[in-house]
């Protein structure tokens, strides 16, 4: 099986995940067997087990992702309340919270001021307002339209990287 054909197995998982919320088995082969009469299907059901554990993972990462950004904006509100500041921004309130020992909050200003997150954060910056269907919202804040291809920040910085490549 090719990268084309097991992308489009990805595809069909990615649309019965989206469609349905999880993966049923036969629903899913029948699909990939009626678009892929010819393959074999243990080759088949390899790719397929090996997509369904990425997009998992991708899931899980992006729920990790999520609980992560519920909790800073929870620590920012502790701060905000802390210091009378209710406009205080999410760098500021980390860096109030790690001078009073918070561990978190010290890691996470640790993981902001990192020289290389900053570039990338910068490089993001400058490929939404690159990008037709992006925009920066604020300092740090980049707002995608979902139906365009390039729908997450990593699409977006390889979008981006492609077109400077070109220029």
């Amino acid at each position: 099986m090719n990268r084309k054909e097991a992308r489009r197995i990805k595809e069909i998982l990615e649309e019965e995940l989206a469609a349905n919320g999880e993966f049923d088995e036969g629903r899913c082969l029948k699909r990939i067997f009626e678009e892929f009469p010819k393959a074999r299907p243990d080759e088949v059901r390899r790719v397929s087990e090996a997509v369904q554990q990425e997009i998992q993972l991708e899931s899980a990462q992006e729920q990790a992702e999520s609980d992560s950004r519920k909790y800073i904006d929870e620590h920012v509100q502790d701060a905000r309340d802390m210091s009378g500041e209710k406009d205080m921004g999410t760098g500021r309130a980390l860096r109030f919270l790690a001078r009073r020992g918070h561990p978190d909050a010290a890691a996470y200003v640790d993981e902001l001021n990192d020289p290389e997150n900053r570039r990338i954060r910068d490089e993001l910056g400058a490929a939404a307002e690159a990008h037709p269907n992006w925009r920066v919202e604020s300092p740090g804040v980049i707002l995608g339209n979902p139906d365009t291809t390039e729908n997450t920040p990593e699409k977006l910085l390889n979008w981006y990287r492609r077109k400077r490549a070109q220029e």
